[in-house]
């Protein structure tokens, strides 16, 4: 993987995200995000020829929040982790479990006189189908890095950090926590690249 298709793979999916579905610069970074997760790479360490330099979001004061060390990481660790819960994941039953299948879930309304009926209607994850799409987030997210300290990075988000420190070579990257009010963030800072990344609050 290049520094390029590095980039490309952290930047978002979303229609509704235009400005995000392709690197752009800021500073003196090319920068890469999905809202969930920022990739920077100095501009000299890629190609950053026919890029469009754009200003909001500002991310590289986000990128430069203060943090403290939280754990190294190991890459031969990290990987093996990730192919384990990969495989984990392939295994599911992708049954819907909001309606256990059947495509449709209880409701509660209210009607005009403010008067309380139940009615039984299409699952609002499946959508009726009573299955899933393996790729939702909705089962993903609950397959996250767990160490002796639980942190919450699910599979995509673990994906960015093993493909970030495959293509800079890195065996190991220190991992920072950055505190914040509701949920912490973490943070990997090389010469290389930048990563920020916004954990699952995990219960």
């Amino acid at each position: 993987m290049t520094p390029e298709d590095l980039l490309r793979s952290c930047c978002s999916k979303s229609e509704y995200r235009p400005n995000l579905q392709r690197p752009f610069l800021q500073g003196d970074y090319v920068i890469a995000t999905d809202a969930h997760a920022i990739l920077a790479i100095p501009k000299e360490e890629c190609d950053a020829s026919n890029l469009a330099p754009l200003d909001k979001p500002d991310v590289i004061p986000y990128l430069n929040a203060e943090c403290a060390e939280f754990m190294e990481l190991d890459f031969e660790h990290l990987n093996a982790e990730y192919k384990r819960l990969v495989n984990e994941y392939g295994k599911l039953d992708f049954k819907c479990k909001e309606c256990g299948g059947d495509g449709k879930v209880d409701w509660e309304y209210n009607d005009k006189d403010w008067k309380t009926h139940n009615m039984r209607g299409e699952c609002p994850i499946c959508h009726g189908e009573g299955v899933v799409n393996p790729d939702s987030q909705y089962y993903k997210e609950e397959y996250c890095l767990r160490t002796e300290v639980e942190i919450g990075l699910p599979i995509p988000r673990i994906m960015f950090i093993v493909n970030a420190m495959r293509t800079f070579g890195k065996s190991k990257c220190m991992l920072l926590r950055q505190a914040r009010e509701h949920a912490p963030c973490y943070h990997i800072r090389e010469k290389e690249f930048k990563l920020a990344i916004m954990p699952i609050i995990l219960t």
